[in-house]
């Protein structure tokens, strides 16, 4: 396998580092994760992860290619498919170009269309029951508009950060966190406004502050 080449700082969900990479002439991210206290039956567990990873395959999750540990062991390194941007960041930049007025003539909040909308939604929805279904069953647990990446011509929404997750490695979380998340961001993507995990409003909205998605 060819080595990855970074070509700059990637977008990507949770507290882990991204970056953008080519892995065998193909575009990647690579997603770096500090293991620096886990042990090596916390090791172990993140092996089995990978290995589950390996094996799912669905056309509205991000594919995953590969990952590898640092030598000492203190660093986990996964490779990814490399997608166009993040629900959030388009919500976000829209939004900023309303604030400079190229958007003047849209509504107050910028929103996508009902039926783009309704196709993320089915696409998220798909990518989910896939994982949920799956044997072993995986859950998810932190599907938010910040993991859930488009494609360049925003025709397909795929989810990221499943399986391997940056909140945490290792979670027994129920289904129902990610039915409840994926109402979150059709609220969402339905009124222009980004909420919190609780369903807050956290300020995707033109002159608000973010405080979280």
């Amino acid at each position: 396998a060819g080595a990855p080449r970074p070509l700059g700082p990637g977008g990507g969900g949770g507290g882990s580092v991204v970056y953008k990479a080519q892995v065998n002439n193909q575009d990647a991210v690579i997603k770096i994760m500090t293991l620096s206290k886990a042990t090596n039956e916390d090791i172990n567990e993140v092996i089995k992860c990978l290995r589950l990873q390996h094996k799912i395959n669905h056309p509205n999750l991000c594919q995953f290619v590969g990952g590898s540990f640092s030598p000492d062991g203190s660093m986990l390194f996964v490779f990814a498919e490399r997608m166009h941007e993040s629900l959030e960041k388009l919500l976000l930049s829209k939004h900023g170009e309303k604030r400079a007025g190229k958007l003047a003539f849209l509504n107050r909040v910028w929103r996508p269309r009902i039926a783009t909308t309704g196709s993320w939604i089915c696409d998220i929805a798909r990518g989910l029951s896939f994982l949920h279904e799956h044997r072993p069953s995986v859950v998810h647990g932190n599907v938010s508009m910040a993991n859930v990446l488009l494609t360049a011509d925003h025709s397909i929404a795929k989810i990221s950060d499943y399986v391997l997750n940056s909140r945490s490695l290792f979670r027994t979380d129920h289904p129902s966190e990610d039915i409840h998340a994926l109402g979150l961001i059709a609220f969402q993507l339905g009124t222009g406004r980004l909420v919190d995990s609780g369903g807050h409003e956290g300020g995707g909205g033109p002159g608000a502050p973010r405080n979280g998605g």
